[in-house]
């Protein structure tokens, strides 16, 4: 309640700065390789850190890809920032938001493109550690994961529009899941031109075929918040 009293109040006082400015989402225009995420219960997010799921655009298992992304709440978000409005608090600290001329803030709201330079992909929403300052807790949900049935269709949607890049990660730890493997080996099958990194923190990339998952893998981030045990567990609880 605190935490949302201290962004309600900021989003006021941003507002109250802004005033009179035209927005944009580079996101929901379909410019960034990165912000659009696909959350591991098949819905899909304008912004990579929802978790409290007041950015949700739709949901994979009701609409395609192409119809959740050009759907009517995207529409709204992106009328919503040609009025000048923020139509979720998360906007007022989101790098795709930019001040656009009134008649280019008009133009975006139907003059959009397919995210085709790359998306997140969160095949699980779960994690092995309890980092401090990790919004994860007020997720809902949080031991989803995807299926390599549910990996294979959100491959194809992805195919449709021929995405550059995927950012297998989100909120949760890619590594937890005992299927990366095959989930790998889909998506190479169903979109192998397409560029996949990912982020970890590590301690999960063992035995031998999640090994063997992350040499599939055109990068892989490690997250070691600290050059020594001692250190590294003050942020990262339960990292090793």
């Amino acid at each position: 309640r605190i935490r949302a009293k201290r962004i309600s109040r900021w989003l006021k006082e941003v507002r109250a700065r802004l005033a009179g400015d035209r927005f944009a989402c580079r996101a929901l225009s379909g410019e960034s390789n990165y912000n659009i995420c696909i959350n591991a219960d098949l819905s899909v997010s304008c912004n990579c850190d929802d978790t409290t799921g007041e950015g949700r655009l739709g949901s994979l298992r009701e609409a395609t890809f192409h119809d959740v992304f050009s759907g009517e709440t995207a529409r709204r978000f992106r009328t919503s920032l040609a009025a000048g409005r923020l139509p979720i608090a998360h906007c007022a600290a989101c790098p795709e938001l930019i001040r656009v001329r009134p008649r280019e803030a008009e133009r975006r709201v139907d003059g959009f493109q397919m995210p085709v330079g790359g998306v997140l992909f969160e095949n699980n929403a779960g994690c092995n550690l309890s980092c401090l300052g990790c919004g994860r807790a007020e997720r809902p949900l949080l031991s989803l994961k995807m299926d390599t049935d549910q990996v294979r269709y959100v491959s194809r949607q992805l195919a449709t529009f021929d995405v550059e890049r995927i950012c297998f990660f989100s909120l949760g730890e890619p590594f937890m899941s005992r299927n990366i493997l095959d989930e790998m080996r889909i998506i190479r099958e169903e979109l192998p031109r397409t560029v996949v990194y990912t982020s970890t923190n590590g301690v999960l990339v063992n035995p031998d075929d999640k090994r063997r998952a992350a040499l599939m893998m055109d990068d892989v981030i490690f997250s070691v918040n600290g050059c020594s045990q001692e250190t590294l567990v003050k942020y990262q609880v339960g990292s090793d």
